[in-house]
């Protein structure tokens, strides 16, 4: 026991600088570090990866082409309100004989500019003149023409909605769910890429560990060879180190093909500006860059749930198919009342200046007409309505238990990495305390108070708290992009920390 206490008390005297500071030190134990290391080479950062995704990936680009062809149906759901002009000329000319001169039957020249308006009624000014012979007396106009202006005004249905409005609403409410969708389909995209960077960054350091693994089993080959060649050590032992040593260099190859895999998983997602696949250069290693703790603070989760409930994709598609079975069973709704419009049109001739009221109050010149359209039993617009409230109940009800799915999907996230937190603190101990076992372990091999086995036996639990430390912490960032997409944000996932 003396000797075993002069090893470590060499040891220690071997890093009394650090030893001053740490508090194992001053329990008389040895001091070792509890990270892991990296893999050397260029370090690809998260932010950088996750940037690089979300700016170039193919899905990324469908994404938003999504969302452009909903564009497009909103734009031309505007056609419906877009003012049109119409003209239209007609003559006849007819001689009864080739001997005798042509009659002009008729000549009518039409022009309209019709004008919707968003509430219903639409505005249209026209000239008209017609001329000839037989012309339809409905038509006759004043030798100058004929100047028309005035309203066509709903009475009954389409007074608070109609076929155009409700199509402009369904429109805008499809957009939105375009809109969602881009986001939902980024959503997916990034938290896959997420993970599978965590699963490289995760295999960069299992490597490292293997490797280091495999760098002390070969020096302690070496020594224990030599002092089986000095007879300073039984012969066996050289067979328990070489035993060691094979077994460390085969998980070492297994943890190099992990890597390589890895590797390619991350390449997949890696593409240019022009849309172009990218190679990872051998020399890129993850980096542990933006990958901190994240700060968790109970009393900011429920604000958090407000902003997720009010931006998380699936709810702004599920409140998007609400309002859009709601448009459709206003305008249901509003066909079981009789089609009645009115028609007012002013008239005036070219000679005079125009001006709707006087045209009616002074000269009484005007157009009018009242129309009436309706079914007797309503049979076909009360089935619309029955139909269209029962899917607008349905829309709801989705969109409440989205509501309440998303609440719990984030609810688990913020759990997960809390808990995978509290673990990761609680295996960088254990990978200390294995460490100064394991350290204490070859002391007294040194001091001859122990077997090659022991301390091959230590160091192999020091591996498996290291690998089981670099599981966590893919497990611990899988889980910040898995409360992102939560969230629904996970293009703010640096942001969290």
């Amino acid at each position: 026991m003396r000797s075993l206490a002069r090893a470590i008390a060499l040891w220690c005297t071997s890093a009394s600088i650090v030893c001053a500071q740490d508090p194992a030190a001053r329990r008389g134990l040895p001091v070792v570090s509890d990270s892991v290391r990296m893999l050397p080479g260029t370090p690809l950062t998260f932010d950088t990866f996750f940037a690089t995704v979300s700016r170039n990936h193919p899905v990324v680009r469908q994404a938003r082409l999504i969302e452009t062809g909903a564009e497009g149906d909103v734009t031309a759901a505007f056609g419906s309100f877009e003012p049109k002009v119409e003209a239209s000329w007609q003559q006849k000319r007819f001689s009864s004989s080739p001997a005798s001169a042509q009659t002009l039957y008729y000549n009518y020249a039409d022009l309209a500019l019709k004008i919707p308006t968003p509430f219903g009624a639409d505005f249209k000014m026209g000239y008209e003149r017609a001329s000839g012979r037989y012309i339809n007396p409905q038509n006759t106009t004043p030798d100058n023409g004929l100047f028309t202006a005035g309203f066509s005004i709903p009475l009954g249905q389409r007074i608070l909605t109609d076929e155009r409005r409700t199509a402009l609403r369904v429109a805008r409410a499809l957009r939105d769910v375009a809109q969602a969708e881009r986001v939902a389909m980024t959503n997916k995209l990034l938290f896959s890429a997420a993970k599978s960077y965590a699963e490289w960054y995760s295999s960069a350091l299992q490597l490292q560990v293997m490797r280091d693994g495999v760098r002390l089993a070969e020096e302690r080959y070496i020594a224990i060879t030599r002092r089986v060649v000095a007879g300073d050590a039984a012969g066996i032992d050289s067979i328990e180190a070489a035993a060691e040593l094979n077994r460390r260099r085969a998980q070492a190859q297994g943890a190099e093909q992990a890597y390589f895999a890895a590797s390619l998983d991350v390449t997949s997602y890696l593409w240019d500006a022009r849309i172009q696949p990218e190679d990872l250069p051998a020399s890129t290693v993850p980096s542990d860059s933006g990958l901190g703790r994240v700060v968790l603070d109970s009393a900011a989760v429920p604000a958090l749930l407000t902003r997720v409930l009010s931006l998380h994709p699936d709810v702004r598609k599920a409140l998007a198919k609400v309002a859009q079975a709601a448009a459709e069973r206003s305008l249901a709704r509003q066909a079981i009342i009789p089609l009645a419009s009115a028609d007012l049109y002013a008239l005036r001739g070219r000679d005079y200046g125009f001006e709707v009221g006087d045209a009616i109050a002074r000269d009484g010149n005007f157009k009018g007409a009242i129309n009436v359209t309706s079914p007797l039993l309503f049979f076909k617009e009360r089935g619309k309505f029955q139909s269209t409230d029962a899917k607008f109940d349905r829309a709801e009800l989705e969109a409440r238990e989205t509501r309440r799915d998303v609440v719990l999907l984030v609810r688990t996230a913020i759990n997960d990495l809390s808990q995978y937190d509290a673990q990761l603190s609680l295996q960088r101990d254990a990978v200390r305390l294995f460490r100064i076992l394991s350290a204490g372990e070859r002391a007294r091999f040194d001091a001859g108070e122990s077997t090659l086995f022991l301390v091959n036996t230590r160091e192999r639990q020091v591996l498996d708290e290291e690998l089981k430390f670099v599981a966590l912490q893919a497990k611990y960032l899988a889980a910040r992009a898995a409360l992102a997409v939560a969230a629904g944000a996970p293009g703010r996932l640096p942001e969290l920390r």
